[in-house]
């Protein structure tokens, strides 16, 4: 009976813990990064599939089951790494998670360090995973062609690469309202983020720029017979990529825009209310970068 009532409550903390997370941004942030790296997969994946003509290589040497073994070995590890994702997010930030249901219980200076480090190491965890699952996928690749194996490794690495830039702008938007408690207090260190400048030009080169540069790479591998395919069969590959650079860009713009510009509004529309005559006026912070503290 004892053991009975131990179960219940357990069952009734955890319920409680539950509908408070669900309160939160956490979902959001979590069905965000997951969402966005998930569709990054397959979108790698069917631009493997149906738009590079990888039968041209040498259909001799690389039989269909070749290719379709690398394709299931990339959808399954899509649904591994989804899981350990998830699992790793939640133990490297659970210490957030316990600073907001008690505040009272934990060093502000060390959660205000995680907080504003989350963008940062949920793009490494990010990259990490795009790491491995590169190794693996070419890995297989390899028992095809040299040049399959290029093919694929390279393919996934710009789509790696883009999904982790994606990633860390999401996870900087997504995380303010938590940044914005924990930086509610003036701090030594301020030097929390990458620099603005930094952002910009990194969003340019994984949003932008990694698209073209796959254009580039399919226009040498055709010109120097590397990828042995008409201009034809590449016609569709190349067209996507520019669709990709085209509104990947946008976003990523968008996004870091966003990350200056709402900072400086926030900023105008305290002083218009300073104006007015209002003395209680307070302005959010939630960057750690020069347009934070």
């Amino acid at each position: 009976m004892c053991g009975f009532a131990v179960k219940v409550v357990s069952m009734q903390r955890l319920w409680r813990a539950i509908r408070w997370l669900g309160g939160t941004s956490w979902p959001l942030y979590t069905a965000a990064v997951l969402g966005t790296n998930l569709l990054a997969a397959v979108g790698v994946i069917a631009f493997l599939e149906f738009l590079l003509p990888l039968s041209v290589i040498d259909p001799d040497i690389i039989p269909l089951q070749v290719s379709g073994t690398v394709l299931r070995v990339g959808v399954a590890y899509i649904v591994v790494a989804a899981i350990i994702s998830i699992a790793t997010s939640f133990a490297l930030f659970r210490p957030v998670l316990d600073w907001q249901r008690h505040p009272d219980q934990h060093d502000p200076n060390m959660v205000r360090n995680l907080v504003m480090r989350i963008p940062f190491y949920q793009t490494v965890l990010t990259s990490l995973v795009w790491v491995v699952g590169v190794a693996i996928i070419t890995g297989f690749a390899t028992r095809g062609s040299s040049t399959l194996a290029i093919t694929v490794g390279v393919t996934t690495s710009l789509g790696g690469a883009m999904a982790a830039m994606v990633t860390y702008l999401e996870a900087e938007r997504l995380v303010r309202p938590v940044a914005a408690l924990v930086l509610a207090r003036r701090f030594e260190d301020s030097t929390l983020e990458p620099p603005v400048t930094h952002r910009l030009r990194s969003t340019w080169l994984l949003t932008s720029a990694a698209p073209i540069g796959g254009v580039l790479l399919l226009a040498w591998a055709h010109y120097t017979q590397f990828y042995p395919a008409s201009l034809a069969q590449l016609l569709p590959a190349i067209v996507v990529l520019c669709l990709t650079s085209l509104v990947l860009g946008f976003i990523g713009t968008t996004l870091v825009v966003m990350s200056v510009v709402d900072p400086i509004t926030e900023l105008q529309r305290a002083i218009y209310r300073v104006r007015r005559g209002e003395t209680d006026v307070a302005v959010d912070i939630y960057d750690g970068a020069e347009l934070g503290v």
